[in-house]
């Protein structure tokens, strides 16, 4: 995954998960607005956008990633993490291993009930 970041590395961390076929540009009037007072983190979701030439390795593994760099970069939680459509799936994943990994959330358009096409992304 790539992380692309914005704004004061010192101000609070805000992440955003873009949905499938999208990427970190799905979000610039966000960044626009908000990278003056936060931290903005953007990240690619492995076989989209400027990760076009990766695979999606599923939510779990993606989740995953979104923890290790929150741990990593982020001293281990983040003001808010968002996410629209697979990256709202993926926020789901991230809170239900770590709860308090941050203080907000948004989850737009989640697809939380499986079926069988679903299963596979997991």
């Amino acid at each position: 995954m790539i992380f692309k970041e914005f704004g004061d590395k010192n101000a609070p961390a805000i992440i955003f998960l873009h949905g499938g076929g999208l990427s970190w540009w799905s979000w610039e009037a966000q960044i626009e607005r908000l990278q003056k007072n936060y931290r903005v983190i953007t990240p690619v979701i492995d076989g989209h956008g400027d990760a076009w030439n990766t695979i999606f390795a599923g939510i779990k593994k993606t989740a995953e990633s979104v923890i290790n760099y929150i741990k990593e970069h982020c001293n281990g939680q983040v003001f808010a993490l968002c996410g629209l459509s697979l990256g709202a799936q993926i926020v789901v994943e991230v809170l239900s291993k770590e709860p308090g990994i941050a203080e907000n959330a948004v989850i737009e358009s989640a697809l939380v009930y499986p079926f069988k096409l679903t299963v596979a992304l997991a």
